[in-house]
């Protein structure tokens, strides 16, 4: 793991300090089995997902206020906020999804159009959509890297528009570090791909790693986020700012 990120300049001991926190504050999911069977069956029912979405964004909002996984109370709140994360992720996919949908409008809807039964425009439109779709993973990938920390941004902020203030986000960004924050994302990006492989084993097996994925995710988000900390004897051994 060490050598795959010797590229990008990753502070390993901070990371993994970042991450074996993160996983002793999930494991503390056990000890309320009541709670934890709650969130497996509000993450299961579509669109009242939303609600453990909320639940999530309520660990990285709480941080350090907290040691365990709260109770799921307070489901209006938490299914607004899962909400505003929902639709701050669909802005930032918005342009990747219009790109794609555009290069391979010409492919899905080719049937009838006597235009494509000429070769070269054949061509043509497979072309479109390959370059199309190369330029919408490209554009996603940077999109995905700044969205991530504007949605942590605006969870700790409370405020919408903080999603989208690139400025401030970059900043960010910068006070983790760029080796530190890019070996987090793709320590997760790993992780999501290793949950979605349980579903092979069984739909039950996936739905409930998830759910310990996500209150994963959410607490390391919660620590990679820079902040001003009072604190004496910062856990992270770190600087960390806050925008107020």
């Amino acid at each position: 793991m060490v050598a795959c990120f010797d590229f990008i300049g990753v502070d390993f001991l901070d990371l993994n300090d970042i991450l074996s926190r993160a996983w002793d504050f999930t494991v503390k999911l056990t000890r309320d089995i009541g709670n934890l069977i709650i969130l497996f069956v509000l993450n299961l029912i579509p669109i009242v997902d939303l609600v453990f979405v909320g639940y999530c964004a309520r660990i990285i909002r709480l941080g350090d206020s907290i040691d365990e996984p709260p109770r799921m109370t307070g489901f209006w709140d938490a299914f607004v906020d899962g909400l505003k994360v929902f639709f701050a992720a669909l802005i930032y996919a918005f342009i990747p999804l219009l790109i794609v949908g555009v290069s391979l409008f010409p492919l899905v809807f080719r049937r009838g159009m006597v235009i494509w039964q000429r070769f070269p425009l054949q061509v043509f439109f497979i072309g479109v959509a390959l370059w199309g779709s190369l330029l919408a993973t490209v554009i996603g990938f940077l999109l995905f890297i700044v969205g991530a920390m504007g949605i942590i941004h605006m969870i700790k902020t409370g405020s919408f528009a903080k999603a989208f203030a690139v400025t401030e986000i970059l900043s960010l960004i910068g006070e983790v570090g760029w080796g530190r924050y890019l070996g987090w994302l793709i320590v997760m990006y790993i992780l999501s791909l290793v949950v979605a492989s349980l579903n092979s084993i069984h739909w039950i097996v996936f739905a409930i790693a998830s759910v310990f994925y996500a209150v994963f995710v959410a607490r390391s988000a919660h620590y990679i986020y820079p902040r001003r900390s009072e604190l004496v004897g910062n856990p992270l051994g770190r600087l960390e700012v806050a925008y107020e």
